[in-house]
């Protein structure tokens, strides 16, 4: 089964219909949820006459004047109407012998107004029970900072629009479904003053993943509309067959077996990988030195169970070309071409410039440390403090790509804390894994590449003498002034 979400606005243009029609034939859709009609009542059958008698059809120009939301499907899926809203509007029925229930969104663009379509989710999910749901639409506010285009202007920040959101979907415990295409699924589509944004969505609960682990999500390219088209398919053939991200799903933790579960597979976790390292180890140098006693095999399970438990994700870059296009492959020529690189990329410092004594950088920035902060500064950083900053952090919020969230963590923390407190990973371990992610490409589906980016920043251009000079002026302790200046000053540290 195919399900489409759309913000079709300005659909009343007789070509944007034929190209709205004509898409949704190609896709073979089989729930068409249309966005933003705009439609009059009175007019909407001449645009639905286009479909063929095979469709079915629920609007919701009942509960808000004009409509807003259409909602089609193929007559061959015994769906019925659930539940029709101002904001939302619900259909029900059996998909592949599952009780699925499908609801579509046009959020208002008024906060207050907004505020009804988070009740109306609320009360859905009290109806959900074991169904599988997805939710789709145009939300019409973005869920973090970074969905918005003006992010680099703007940085991080909440809004109460965002919070809401989030609050909403933690509640909830729908989830975004991991998808291809454009991160952004709206445009002003303007040259001057141009805005991006991630508006559109599609969420679904927890059972869905279960039932369906092969779907399939994309938001393909807007066409003639300011919003993309949003697909999730319930299975799609080979693609969908990829692995899905891990994440820790909150309901699991209200099973009785949770922690025992745990216990069995996290309890001193740290120490038996460094075991199972030992252990490979020992069976790589067993058959490298007895050939005739060698057990490949043996060496394959061990390799895979600690690969498995390495979470880090690492980018390599096998040679480098120059600008030219000529292609280095030798230590020695690619050394040469990164000094040339880099002399010309930062310059060199001009000799005659002198920086400023530290007495009078004082007397320019007129700046003091607050009362105790010397001591918060240097003073050792302990469990209590991480495990604080960890559990302020919302339920749903991943501390890493590993897909635990902080509600995982808090609840088993009597068996997995001390192992977090202690994680770290060797800079050997990274590279190994490296090594075996490139080595793996070969045997997927697809071409794919790896890639390392190294962005020009400020950074590359800061004077450190100069910038430690205003540290100690700024009154900040010694010892704090001595850990910046190891990180910033050798030339082997990398900036984040």
């Amino acid at each position: 089964m195919l399900v489409c979400f759309w913000n079709v606005r300005g659909i009343n243009n007789p070509l944007k219909k034929f190209k709205v029609l004509r898409r949704l034939v190609t896709l073979e859709a089989d729930v068409v949820c249309l966005l933003e009609t705009r439609i009059r009542r009175i007019n909407a059958g001449k645009f639905i006459s286009v479909f063929s008698n095979d469709w079915n059809m629920v609007e919701n120009y009942e509960s808000i004047d004009g409509g807003r939301i259409w909602v089609l499907w193929k007559k061959q899926w015994s769906f019925t109407v659930f539940r029709v809203s101002d904001q939302s509007l619900t259909i029900g029925g059996s998909v592949n012998s599952h009780r699925t229930l499908i609801t579509a969104v046009y959020g208002s663009n008024s906060r207050t107004s907004r505020r009804g379509l988070w009740d109306q989710l609320k009360y859905m999910e009290s109806e959900v029970g074991s169904s599988l749901w997805v939710v789709g639409g145009d939300f019409n506010v973005i869920l973090r900072a970074e969905e918005s285009s003006d992010f680099e202007t703007l940085g991080v920040y909440n809004s109460p629009d965002i919070e809401d959101f989030q609050g909403c979907l933690e509640d909830l415990d729908l989830l975004d479904y991991p998808f291809l295409g454009l991160s952004f699924t709206w445009t002003n589509k303007k040259d001057v003053g141009f805005l991006a944004r991630k508006l559109d969505r599609i969420l679904v609960n927890p059972v869905w993943f279960s039932v369906f682990p092969y779907s399939f999500a994309e938001f393909k390219a807007q066409g003639v509309f300011d919003h993309c088209l949003g697909v999730i398919w319930t299975q799609r053939g080979a693609l969908a067959r990829r692995p899905k991200p891990f994440k820790i799903f909150k309901y699991w933790t209200s099973s009785e077996d949770f922690l025992s579960i745990v216990k069995v597979l996290y309890s001193d976790i740290s120490k038996r990988v460094l075991c199972k390292r030992a252990e490979l180890e020992m069976i790589q140098l067993r058959n490298l030195s007895h050939a005739d006693l060698r057990n490949i095999d043996e060496e394959r399970t061990v390799h895979v169970w600690w690969i498995w438990r390495l979470q880090n994700l690492i980018f390599i870059d096998r040679g480098q070309r120059t600008e030219n296009g000529q292609f280095l492959d030798s230590f020695y020529d690619m050394a040469a071409e990164l000094v040339y690189f880099f002399t010309n990329l930062i310059g060199i410092a001009d000799p005659l410039v002198r920086c400023h004594s530290v007495v009078d950088l004082r007397g320019f920035l007129n700046f003091s440390l607050a009362a105790g902060a010397e001591d918060m500064l240097t003073r050792k950083v302990d469990d209590k403090e991480i495990k604080d900053a960890l559990f302020r952090q919302g339920n749903g919020k991943s501390p890493g790509p590993d897909g635990y969230s902080s509600w995982f963590f808090s609840v088993a923390w009597e068996v997995v804390g001390t192992d977090f407190l202690a994680a770290g990973m060797n800079i050997v371990d990274n590279t190994l894994l490296a090594q075996e992610i490139v080595k793996g490409y070969s045997k997927s589906l697809s071409s794919r590449c790896a890639i390392k980016f190294d962005l020009k920043k400020a950074f590359d251009f800061v004077n450190w003498e100069f910038f430690m000079d205003v540290l100690e002026a700024m009154g900040l302790p010694l010892k704090f002034c001595s850990w910046i200046k190891a990180c910033v000053i050798p030339p082997n540290f990398q900036s984040p």
